[in-house]
């Protein structure tokens, strides 16, 4: 989502909006691409604005490249972790971890080692997973600056994560 921006420009100097395009990738709301253009470039435009965090991967390798895709997952009954780049550390905001899940074998979640609680499923904006998120709430202190971890045991395929600032 574009308020993800702040975990690129937290590590970056720029940021290229190239390939941003098309409807597939194209915001919701096309009535704040002009905010988009204005806010994007600068990490103090962004501060306190919600966010999301959405696990992503390159899908295209140069032969010989490694190839890291982490998902979709089997979870086969033991800890799983995968780390989101999230950029500053928000003050204020409620922390949904989002999970698109395959299963009912979800035993337990965990952002940076502290335990999250079950909040329901819901349907996610776009861009999202087909079908409902399982949500979980951490508690904000757990939040670290740059990266952040979430740990899932339990059994099934997981095909969604997301940290979401909101």
């Amino acid at each position: 989502h574009w308020l993800a921006v702040s975990s690129l420009l937290s590590r970056a100097t720029a940021v290229s909006r190239f390939n941003y395009m098309d409807a597939d990738t194209a915001m919701e709301n096309l009535a704040d691409y002009p905010t988009l253009l204005r806010e994007v470039g600068q990490l103090q435009t962004l501060v306190g604005k919600p966010r999301r965090h959405i696990l992503t991967y390159a899908d295209t390798y140069a032969p010989g490249e490694a190839r890291a895709v982490p998902l979709p997952r089997e979870l086969t009954g033991g800890w799983t972790a995968f780390r989101l780049p999230t950029g500053p550390k928000p003050a204020g905001m409620r922390v949904e971890i989002r999970l698109g899940f395959d299963g009912t074998g979800l035993k337990e979640v965990r952002l940076n080692g502290e335990p999250c609680v079950v909040d329901g499923l819901r349907l996610l904006p776009k861009p999202r997973s087909s079908g409902e998120a399982l949500i979980f709430l951490a508690p904000l202190k757990t939040v670290a600056r740059g990266a952040n971890v979430v740990e899932v045991m339990g059994t099934g395929k997981m095909h969604w994560v997301e940290i979401a600032f909101i």
